[in-house]
């Protein structure tokens, strides 16, 4: 799935549905969603803002690497069932409720309701880049 939108796209729930579906999203760093969701090249692939040459990389190695197409897809579908889903929110939400009622704070390291750092819509590639969670990934390898 490509997403070549960008910072005013909002959250972009179609980065959401493309990786519930098991779609490898290849998707501008500036979109919404792109940067909570997207592990660079673990469950999809984030370019800069308007480098079109990055994106047509990154669909080229998809088309030429199957096998990692596939599991990079699986790992998508997972990202959503199993962290950013409305059963997922629910329960955070009542916990959280649960939590406060108690004088308690209780928020989720990653999925819904989770602390979510400002990102300048400039820097969101770096941020994706420099995250932790994904692996080093260079499309033009």
């Amino acid at each position: 799935h490509v997403f070549p939108s960008n910072n005013l796209e909002g959250w972009g729930a179609v980065v959401n549905e493309a990786m519930n579906s098991g779609c490898v999203v290849v998707g501008s760093a500036e979109a919404g969603a792109v940067p909570y969701l997207i592990k660079q090249g673990v469950n999809g692939i984030a370019y800069p803002d308007n480098d079109y040459l990055k994106m047509k990389e990154a669909i080229i190695y998809l088309m030429l690497n199957g096998k990692e197409r596939e599991e990079m897809g699986i790992k998508a579908y997972n990202t959503i069932a199993d962290s950013w889903n409305a059963t997922k929110a629910c329960d955070t939400l009542l916990g959280m409720i649960d939590g406060w009622m108690m004088g308690q704070e209780r928020c989720p390291e990653e999925g819904p309701l989770s602390k979510a750092p400002v990102i300048s819509p400039k820097k969101m590639f770096k941020y994706i880049e420099n995250c932790g969670d994904g692996k080093e990934f260079d499309v033009g390898r």
